[in-house]
C-alpha cells in the first residue's frame, strides 16, 4: 500500500513536467524561426530552457493572442531597436503559421526576447517592405490606369460602331416606311376607283 501510495504521487507531478515540454513544442512553431535561435530552447521565458517566468515577448505573445500577428511582428518587445520580426527573420512580417513558409533569413536570429540578444544587420538579407509595398501598389494603379484607358477606347469605339448601326438601322426603317406609306396609298386610291366605276354602273 505504501509504495502504492508513493507511486501516486510520482505520477501526480508528471503533468508539471510535461507541460512545459508540450508548451514548447506548440509555441516554436507558431513564430518564424522559433526553434532557430542560437542557444534558446523557449524564446518565451526569462529561462532560455524553458519554465518559469515569460520574458517580455513571451508576455506580448500571450497578450496578443498567442500568434505571430502583424502587430506582434512590428513590435520590439525588449525593446533593444530590433522589431520581433526583424530578430526573427520575419522583417516585412509575412511569415504565417498555416504556410510556415522560410523566413527571409534562418541564420543570425536572435532572441526577441532579450535586449541582450540582437541579429547581425550584416547578414540580413537586403530587404525594404515598404518601398516593395508602395511600388506594387504603383504598379497596380497604372494597370487599372491602364486598363481603364483600353476600356475607354474600347467604350468609344463600341458606341461608334452602335452610333453608325443605329443610324443604318434608323436609314433603313425610314425607307421602309416610306415605301410602305406608297404603297397603302397606291391600293387607296385603287379601291376609291373600283367603289366609284361600281356606283356608277349601278346607278
Amino acid at each position: 500500500m505504501v509504495r502504492l501510495a508513493e507511486a501516486i504521487a510520482a505520477l501526480s507531478f508528471l503533468p508539471a513536467f510535461m507541460d512545459p515540454v508540450l508548451g514548447f513544442g506548440k509555441f516554436v512553431a507558431m513564430v518564424p524561426n522559433g526553434d532557430n535561435v542560437a542557444g534558446v530552447t523557449a524564446i518565451g521565458h526569462v529561462n532560455v530552457d524553458g519554465g518559469g517566468p515569460r520574458n517580455a515577448f513571451g508576455k506580448d505573445f500571450d497578450d496578443m493572442g498567442q500568434a505571430w500577428t502583424t502587430e506582434l511582428c512590428e513590435a520590439d518587445s525588449d525593446g533593444d531597436g530590433q522589431t520581433n520580426g526583424e530578430e526573427l527573420g520575419d522583417p516585412c512580417c509575412q511569415w504565417n503559421e498555416e504556410t510556415a513558409s522560410t523566413p527571409l533569413w534562418t541564420k543570425g536570429v536572435s532572441n526577441p526576447g532579450d535586449d541582450s540578444s540582437t541579429s547581425d544587420k550584416s547578414s540580413w538579407s537586403t530587404y525594404e517592405c515598404s518601398n516593395a509595398n508602395s511600388t506594387s501598389s504603383s504598379n497596380t494603379s497604372v494597370s487599372s490606369s491602364s486598363s481603364s484607358q483600353v476600356a475607354g477606347v474600347g467604350d468609344k469605339e463600341s458606341a461608334t460602331a452602335a452610333g453608325t448601326t443605329a443610324t443604318s438601322v434608323g436609314s433603313s426603317t425610314g425607307s421602309n416606311s416610306t415605301t410602305t406609306s406608297g404603297a397603302s396609298t397606291v391600293a387607296s386610291s385603287a379601291i376609291g376607283g373600283i367603289v366609284t366605276l361600281l356606283f356608277a354602273l349601278t346607278a
